[in-house]
């Protein structure tokens, strides 16, 4: 969303000087520790880490870390309508604001294949149009008047609209809030507006190489007709009419389809009378949209036609090469999730395995990452690349597959690896912690995608709990280069010659092009 309950409660951290100064602590004492691996011993205890730091031949006093708190999720209340929705309430009195969103199942995966764009379109013009009862420009004016906010907008398999506003101000923002999401206006002159910023966003999405390569990468490794990685195109967005936004409207925008969340400075008891009075009459959708159109199943034969092959997309204008390697990853429910977070930290950051081999030591980089990134609902992604120059894609491209078939045999990651990923992997996550806001969404993210309450504290646990044996046993069974897809962005002429040399004959490769169609 443009502004989430947590975008509009960022200004809740500027009233905490301690979190400010914990922060500001934490982040100089990591990033010196993390800098001089050879300057440090490091040894554990049951609840803490000590740390011995030489600076100039002078051994400073010890410090002592308490080990990474358990995450602490503030007291919150849920319940639900008769007509199904699920409320979730989180009082924080600290600052007179007041943020929420509504949820809704259903999102641009939903999309007909011939109206790719039209989740998206159904949320711009739902908040821009306004409600039956409220035109958009009144509308604004209201909000603008009173430092207000009501934004929509959707992603993946969701939808959703949220509202910001001063305590004083939230009856009449709920009003407001409830009319935007029940009864949309969903006027053809915003619908056009829509489309033409759709159309330049359309025309512009080749101007960025780092877009490209994201973009590309995700349709070589989930195949190009996939929801989890097609492209709105603008033939698909003029196919789209006001009547498509009513039936989108009506297909997902209901109670029993949708979470509802507060956070902030509010009574708990008058807010549910001023809920039921804005949502209790809200009518139950008989036919729910079905679980697989929001979230398909991965056609892994169209996945598995690009794999140990090289795609080349053209850009002469470029003076560098961009490269994008990947493969089908997990969930974050699968059992190796906790192990592949712990790899992300051994391959990253400045004393990662990626920045020392392929850039410090091999110079063959000006950036470089290697990331599991899990999905809540269906596999998500492996993947590793970075920015090299023209000259020297083929020894990088090799470098990163050396690197990633090292992890299995010849150089696994070590137990003083693993120990200090999972120290640092916990550390940062406390940070989810802080703000009530990002709380709030959080637990009705878990709620959302059907994970246990207590994920989080079921997260901090399975990363204590991981060893450096299972996350080599991880990597074997998740990583295998064999079956990578590799994408390079850049000039054609200087690139493919060293595409088909000897260091990397395994890989045959495609030209791909990335022309907009009209």
């Amino acid at each position: 969303m443009k502004q989430s309950i947590q975008d509009y409660f960022h200004s809740l951290c500027k009233y905490n000087e301690s979190f400010l100064k914990n922060v500001i602590v934490t982040l100089l004492v990591s990033a010196f520790v993390s800098l001089t691996p050879a300057l440090a011993e490091q040894s554990s205890s049951s609840n803490q880490t000590s740390v011995q730091v030489i600076v100039k031949g002078n051994q400073l006093k010890s410090l002592k870390f308490e080990d990474p708190p358990e995450p602490i999720i503030p007291s919150y209340s849920t319940y639900e309508l008769p007509n199904g929705l699920k409320i979730f309430l989180l009082e924080d009195h600290e600052v007179p604001l007041i943020g929420g969103q509504i949820i809704f199942h259903g999102g641009p995966r939903s999309d007909p294949y011939d109206k790719l764009g039209l989740a998206r379109l159904s949320s711009a013009v739902l908040r821009t149009g306004g409600s039956e009862r409220t035109p958009g420009e009144t509308l604004n004016q209201i909000l603008e008047d009173k430092a207000a906010s009501i934004e929509a907008s959707s992603s993946g398999a969701s939808t959703g609209v949220s509202f910001g506003c001063l305590s004083e101000d939230l009856d009449q923002v709920l009003e407001l809030f409830s009319e935007v999401v029940r009864t949309p206006a969903f006027p053809n002159e915003q619908l056009k507006q829509a489309k033409i910023q759709a159309f330049g966003a359309i025309s512009r999405r080749n101007d960025d190489p780092n877009g490209i390569v994201g973009r590309e990468a995700l349709k070589l490794i989930y195949g190009d007709s996939s929801p989890y990685a097609v492209s709105t195109e603008n033939k698909t967005i003029r196919k789209i009419e006001r009547k498509d936004l009513l039936s989108f409207h009506r297909s997902y925008f209901a109670p029993n389809n949708a979470l509802l969340g507060v956070v902030g400075d509010f009574d708990s008891e008058t807010l549910k009378r001023s809920l039921e009075t804005y949502f209790g009459d809200w009518q139950r959708l008989e036919d729910l949209p079905v679980p697989s159109s929001i979230s398909p199943e991965v056609d892994r034969t169209a996945a598995n036609q690009s794999r140990g092959k090289i795609y080349l997309v053209d850009k002469p204008e470029l003076s560098q090469a961009y490269v994008r390697i990947g493969s089908l990853g997990g969930r974050l429910d699968d059992p190796d999730y906790f192990a592949m977070d712990v790899l992300n930290q051994v391959l990253n950051g400045l004393s990662g395995r990626m920045f020392n081999e392929i850039r410090s030591k091999a110079g063959l980089a000006y950036s470089v990452y290697a990331q599991w990134v899990p999905a809540f609902d269906h596999p998500g992604i492996f993947y590793a690349g970075g920015e090299t120059s023209s000259e020297q894609v083929a020894p990088f491209i090799s470098k990163i597959i050396s690197l990633l078939d090292d992890l299995n045999e010849k150089s696994p990651v070590t137990e003083s690896e693993v120990n200090d990923a999972k120290l640092s992997t916990l550390n940062a996550f406390v940070f989810n912690f802080t703000d009530t806001a990002d709380i709030l969404s959080r637990v009705m993210k878990y709620a959302f995608y059907g994970y246990p309450e207590d994920f989080a504290q079921q997260y901090k646990k399975g990363i204590e709990n991981v060893s450096a044996s299972e996350v080599t046993q991880a990597v074997k069974d998740h990583i295998h280069t064999d079956d990578l897809s590799i994408l390079v962005l850049g000039n054609q002429k200087i690139l493919k010659p060293q595409l088909q040399s000897t260091q990397l004959t395994q890989f045959p490769v495609l030209s791909r092009s990335i022309q907009i169609p009209k």
